[in-house]
């Protein structure tokens, strides 16, 4: 967006989505969002009403914003939830021929339970050549299932981009940042080791870091810290844990 102010850029999260009519109502959401931010408003109902043909365009007021917002209508002037694939042909007829164009779908994995939508999104992917797309999966498992499998409508769609563990230095040098400011160091040996503690994972590693920084001040950080901070933390996720292993067996 910043190299492409006047760019469109659609992002959609699809967690947790359980028929294709939810995947159509946040797809049409994340349009109406990106269509407004990317047109200026003085001049917004009359691109829409150019561009959108057979969509009806409305503005509506936001609530929060105090900004128009573009609201696609039925033609009862009821708010309207069209088949994403009529959305995904009007960015790809309308959108992306006029202006640079990113498409981000998050959770991507989720939509494998509803049958039939993996052909859709295929084909529509392949019509949607002058467009950049991103899918997005925390469940790896489930995006190996639909990319990888042969007979599957994904299979070797797009080229895999992989977030690998952060550089020790770099961490080490990022929770030295965040430490300063309570005067508290930390040697790369205990950073590694912490690091390590927590299987290089970040979210793990900021929570323990965290904790660090709430109980100490102006020192610097032995394994003993390390090791003390861990087990308070383990301490109050404690229940949470248990109730999580409690239905399963020794093995």
């Amino acid at each position: 967006k910043k190299k492409n102010p006047k760019g469109s850029v659609l992002f959609v999260d699809l967690m947790e989505v359980h028929s294709k009519e939810e995947i159509d109502q946040r797809i049409q959401s994340a349009f109406q969002n990106a269509f407004t931010q990317c047109f200026p408003i003085r001049s917004l109902l009359e691109t829409a009403q150019k561009i959108l043909i057979g969509l009806r365009p409305q503005l509506e007021l936001d609530p929060v914003t105090q900004l128009p917002q573009l609201q696609l209508m039925s033609t009862s002037r009821d708010a309207a939830h069209f088949p994403f694939e009529k959305i995904l042909s009007t960015i790809r007829t309308q959108i992306a021929s006029k202006v640079p164009t990113l498409l981000i779908f998050d959770e991507f994995q989720d939509i494998a339970q509803i049958k039939g939508v993996q052909g859709v999104f295929r084909s529509q992917f392949q019509e949607l050549d002058q467009s950049s797309i991103i899918v997005l999966g925390s469940k790896h498992h489930l995006l190996a299932q639909m990319m990888a499998a042969p007979q599957a409508p994904l299979a070797q769609f797009g080229t895999d981009i992989e977030f690998k563990p952060i550089d020790y230095k770099k961490y080490h040098k990022y929770i030295q940042e965040r430490f300063s400011s309570k005067k508290i160091a930390i040697s790369i040996d205990e950073s590694i080791f912490l690091q390590n503690l927590m299987f290089r994972v970040p979210e793990a590693i900021n929570i323990l870091c965290s904790e660090l920084f709430e109980d100490l001040e102006e020192i610097e950080v032995s394994r003993k810290e390390i090791l003390n901070a861990f087990e308070k933390v383990l301490e109050r996720r404690q229940s949470r844990l248990e109730a999580f292993l409690a239905h399963m067996s020794e093995k």
